[in-house]
């Protein structure tokens, strides 16, 4: 009896110790500790941003909340803004600021927040104070209030007195526009350039002025042979390069004589160019008077001599356009 005594004494002494040591070992906050949650508006609309801020009072490392301890009606940016410094006493005083939204609806309450805090040799969890803010409605107070009437529908198109002015000023544009183009000088006239003839071209239409003239019968003929040599010789000048107007006849027949000879021009050119000028001299010189036959034959001479020489393999291609006696007409003959 009394052994179990002894035993029952000494567990009740084991469990005094155990408690007392229990008690040793749970951390309690530091004299004076306190966490205190702070927000910078007295009321806010849904979805403003606002600072939040906790503010812990006494020593050690504060720990910051997480976003989700705020509960659902707030949205927290991470990481808060966190500062220390001594307040007015000399004690320590730690700020957290967070950056956040409310989408309550008639108040926010930011209940209690657990805040670790490090001590030199422990941990201690202390709560938040609980802070409210209200919030400002969006809508009238009286849900029962009447609705303003309605706007009447908006008439289509512009009104008419816009479209009487625009009608107006294009009337007014229109009659300037048409007084100055009275007083403006007309627009220039730019006249096509004529076209340059070639040298064969400039001799067929020469031969086919003498064709018009009346052909000369037993009178007076120099002069219409004067003007048919006048136009071979500028013929020949323009196509062969040669002082055809400061050569005697005789000198002009020997150059196609050597041209038929080298090959270059065709055979019987050189023939019927000395029977042309033969008829041309005498009835320029000698006073010999043919008849209108023999002036028409020296006509038709003189083109197939053109032709000869235009397919020859000598041809000068002028370029530079036909010189001036070449577009003079022949002289008209009595």
């Amino acid at each position: 009896m009394r052994l179990r005594g002894r035993c029952a004494l000494h567990l009740g002494m084991r469990l005094v110790f155990a408690l007392l040591a229990a008690a040793l070992l749970v951390p309690a906050p530091a004299r004076g500790q306190s966490a205190v949650l702070q927000i910078d508006r007295d009321s806010l609309r849904v979805g403003e941003a606002f600072d939040l801020v906790l503010v812990v009072n006494g020593g050690g490392v504060v720990l910051p909340p997480d976003s989700a301890a705020f509960g659902p009606e707030i949205s927290v940016a991470m990481p808060p803004d966190q500062s220390t410094n001594l307040n007015e006493q000399g004690r320590e005083t730690t700020r957290l600021t967070y950056r956040a939204q409310a989408f309550a609806l008639d108040s926010l309450v930011v209940r209690p927040v657990a805040v670790r805090v490090v001590n030199r040799v422990d941990t201690l969890v202390l709560s938040t104070t609980t802070a409210t803010v209200r919030m400002r409605r969006l809508v009238p107070n009286d849900s029962t209030a009447a609705l303003k009437p309605a706007r009447p529908p908006l008439p289509f198109g512009p009104p008419l007195w816009l479209l009487f002015a625009l009608a107006l000023a294009s009337f007014a544009a229109l009659a300037f526009w048409t007084w100055k183009r009275r007083g403006a000088p007309p627009p220039p006239v730019v006249a096509e350039p004529e076209r340059v003839l070639t040298p064969l071209e400039t001799l067929m239409r020469n031969l086919d002025a003498l064709d018009r003239v009346p052909q000369p019968d037993g009178r007076d003929v120099r002069p219409f042979f004067d003007s048919l040599t006048d136009a071979f010789r500028t013929y020949l000048e323009a196509r062969l390069n040669i002082p055809a107007h400061e050569q005697t006849s005789r000198e002009l027949v020997e150059h196609l004589g050597r041209m038929e000879r080298a090959g270059t021009l065709q055979s019987g050119a050189t023939a019927l160019a000395r029977d042309l000028f033969r008829v041309a001299d005498l009835a320029r010189f000698a006073d010999v008077r043919p008849d209108a036959q023999v002036a028409r034959v020296a006509v038709d001479q003189t083109r197939t001599l053109g032709r000869y020489i235009e397919a020859s393999r000598e041809v000068r291609v002028v370029r530079e356009g036909v010189p001036k006696s070449t577009t003079r007409p022949p002289t008209a003959h009595a």
